[in-house]
């Protein structure tokens, strides 16, 4: 348990964004007694819901002029602001491609830059709402320890970025004051906090769908007999969340109808009137379901209407346009299975995944969380699914807010989860003795004390699959093999294998960098060198640091991520 007097979580998404957060007590010790404070009331929201929108509208010289619902309802008011969706999903390109601004945002930004400027900006409104709600006179912000989710299927690299944009939002560089969570994970945590009494029972095999707007993340876990979780399989899903879904209403069928040439004009001049429209868009996508017998109608609004209409009387070509647009429902049935094609298809594959982890060939129970399980149309899909393959599909109440109230759980208690899968191996080029027949002939060299070492040997930290938990501290000891050698420059390096003996060959990528400094080691024998890296593997990040035996120093060492893409 945390020794902080509160608890909160930050939940960033593609589409919305909020903050929920608990004191620390005894009275709220209990997961399913917990007491999760959220925040409803954004300003200009139409509906009461515990996220406000990831947009920002920037003004000419870069400053933040409005965010969330108030930046796309001021939007129009100057020409020379911009407002920017969708951003989140730019922070790793290889996941995110393809994913543009469906209400008529600025164009999406390539510069990496541009686009951790844009989160910090965005989670540091989040921050100041979530402080100003929670420090009230009873509380210090120095009180709250802080959780932040990012999707599961993020590499280490924009994890670390994530941080390090949270730390510059104004949270603190303290990782025990600050860590993330995996946002599948967290959603587990909620469903066992709401009670669902089959997943507490010990050797319950169950995976998590969390279906978001950028993403949907599938994570799996074994209840274990004191009721803590075990992850299967290591997580995976798919880049097509439900904004995948809007974009193609947008080019599909409202730039079918309108011609694309207008749809420009429409998102340059009269911006909020289409949001109005995509914003009625969304609230049919999530009411839509297979029983639906009806085409789907909706009312393009007055101003876009007559936008239209003015349009129209300019060239005076084709028919004058409807106020209502009319998508058959075979079409909206269409635009549905082409994006959860892609969902399906991971979420066979992790269940194939879990199953050979765990051994099981049926029975299992899967939980679909996130903004998009609102949708009866992807509830029915995937239980209809899912039960072809011998698995029962469980929704829980509220699943929009799994994430963001688990995540809060799990800063609460981070513990609950017994042991995750390393998804790769990782480990580092080292000079170990030379075995003669079995080490490259070009790696031997002469090591100190007249041994022979190989310097392409794969020294393994962890490996792909294996299970690590929170108190697995992984450690190893090297010594310089030069004696001019003032610091360790360290290649951190990765790979899907699991057994890897040399550090050069297929599937072996560099994955971040560390120096190690020796200081006033120098003055000591070459073998006396000696510096203890520890590797911390946790569940979203991992952490590097080490020990100077001779003096006791105990430094961290930060890792220098390179992305996958």
């Amino acid at each position: 348990m945390t020794k902080h007097r509160v608890v909160a979580a930050i939940d960033f998404g593609t589409h919305g964004s909020g903050y929920a957060w608990a004191a620390v007590s005894r009275d709220n010790d209990d997961l399913a007694d917990r007491k999760v404070t959220h925040f409803f009331q954004w300003k200009d929201q139409r509906a009461l819901y515990a996220k406000n929108r990831s947009a920002l509208l920037i003004g000419p010289d870069g400053e933040l002029v409005a965010w969330g619902h108030e930046a796309l309802k001021l939007r129009e008011s100057d020409p020379s602001l911009r407002l920017h969706t969708n951003f989140k999903m730019d922070l790793q390109p290889n996941i995110g491609a393809g994913l543009g601004g469906p209400d008529g945002s600025a164009p999406r930004a390539k510069d990496p830059d541009a686009v951790f400027d844009l989160i910090v900006m965005l989670l540091h409104e989040v921050f100041r709402a979530a402080c100003a709600d929670i420090v009230q006179g009873l509380y210090k912000e120095s009180d709250i320890r802080w959780c932040v989710t990012v999707p599961a299927i993020w590499d280490p690299y924009t994890r670390e970025l994530m941080f390090k944009a949270a730390v510059a939002a104004g949270l603190p560089d303290d990782p025990d004051r600050l860590f993330l969570a995996q946002e599948p994970a967290a959603a587990a945590l909620y469903c066992l906090a709401k009670g669902e009494a089959r997943l507490r029972a010990p050797g319950t095999h169950f995976m998590v769908v969390d279906a978001g707007g950028g993403t949907v993340d599938i994570t799996s876990y074994l209840v274990d007999d004191t009721g803590r979780l075990s992850e299967l399989a290591r997580p995976s899903g798919t880049k097509r969340g439900s904004e995948y879904l809007n974009n193609a209403f947008l080019r599909q069928e409202l730039g079918k109808a309108l011609g694309p040439e207008r749809l420009m004009s429409l998102a340059r001049d009269q911006r909020s009137a289409l949001t109005a429209v995509l914003d009625r868009f969304e609230q049919e996508k999530l009411s839509f379901s297979p029983e639906s017998k009806d085409d789907l109608r909706l009312d393009l609004g007055a101003q876009l209407y007559q936008g239209l209409i003015e349009q129209w009387a300019d060239d005076r070509r084709g028919p004058m346009p409807e106020p209502v647009l009319v998508i058959s429902r075979d079409r909206v049935v269409a635009l549905f299975e082409d994006v959860l094609a892609y969902t399906l298809d991971a979420v066979d594959a992790h269940l194939a995944a879990l199953r050979a982890s765990a051994g099981t060939q049926g029975g299992e129970l899967a939980l679909l969380v996130g903004g998009f399980a609102q949708s009866p149309y992807l509830r029915s899909r995937l239980r209809e699914h899912l039960a072809k393959a011998g698995v029962e599909l469980i929704v829980p109440q509220r699943p929009e807010l799994a994430v963001l109230s688990g995540a809060v759980h799990f800063a609460y208690d981070s513990g609950i989860f017994l042991t995750w899968r390393a998804p790769l191996t990782y480990g580092v080029q080292a000079s170990m003795p030379f075995r003669p027949g079995i080490d490259p002939p070009e790696s031997r060299v002469a090591g100190a004390g007249g041994r022979d070492l190989c310097t392409t040997r794969f020294d393994i930290f962890v490996k792909a699959g294996q299970s690590v938990s929170a108190d697995s501290d992984v450690q190893k000891t090297y010594v310089p093999y030069r004696e001019d050698q003032e610091k360790f420059s360290i290649t951190l390096l990765s790979s899907e294998k699991a057994d890897i003996e040399f550090a050069h060959g297929e599937g072996i990528v560099p994955a971040g960098d560390m120096v190690v400094h020796l200081g006033s080691s120098m003055d000591l024998p070459l073998d006396q060198r000696k510096v203890e890296i520890t590797m911390r593997f946790g569940q979203s990040r991992i952490i590097a640091s080490a020990h100077n035996p001779h003096t006791g120093e105990v430094k961290s060492v930060p890792i220098t991520w390179q992305p996958t893409w």
